[in-house]
């Protein structure tokens, strides 16, 4: 059965309240323009759903939430926290 406590490998990080909080302030300043490059490639393809496994505070599915509202967005993150 698939539960929070094996999502991660052993030694992986797990990203707790603090950690979490800080990724997400850390990511806007710092890959805020990659995200957008990553939207707009994405919204190029034509593709209608999207699925970012992985995704933590979800930058990148928000920022395609904002560019076009009729897409289908999908994300998950093993980070309870994220």
């Amino acid at each position: 059965m698939l539960t929070q406590e094996n999502l991660y490998l052993d030694g992986e990080e797990q990203f707790g309240p603090f950690l979490s909080a800080f990724y997400s302030r850390f990511t806007a300043i710092a890959t805020s323009r990659y995200h957008r490059e990553i939207a707009d490639d994405i919204l190029r393809s034509g593709t209608s759903k999207v699925l970012d496994i992985g995704c933590g505070p979800a930058d990148v599915l928000s920022i395609l939430s904002a560019k076009d509202g009729k897409i289908e967005l999908y994300g998950v993150d093993p980070s309870s926290n994220m």
